[in-house]
């Protein structure tokens, strides 16, 4: 799936005086497991605000809820896994 690339601050990223296209895989992984509930206007119960969950002393309540939360976008989600506070996705449309 391509879409608009933003830029580390979700700035729109710009080259030539045109939006970047690429491919919008990891982008739409990263906005999703950061996102908050509620801070998308257009899909409220999306994001799995992964920063809530740092300290939390289950951390495969966190794994659970980023899963849900890919698969509720649509994403087909092969593994997921927490190791060493690293979080790795493998995942696809």
């Amino acid at each position: 799936m391509k879409d608009i690339r933003v830029t580390n601050d979700y700035d729109l990223e710009i080259a030539e005086g045109d939006f970047v296209i690429e491919d919008a895989l990891v982008q739409n992984q990263s906005h999703i497991l950061q996102n908050q509930p509620g801070e998308l206007k257009q899909y409220p119960y999306l994001g799995a605000g992964v920063n809530n969950w740092l300290l939390d002393e289950q951390p495969n309540r966190m794994v659970l809820t980023a899963r849900k939360h890919l698969e509720a976008d649509g994403m087909r989600v092969s593994t997921i896994e927490l190791e060493n506070n690293q979080l790795t996705v493998d995942a696809s449309y």
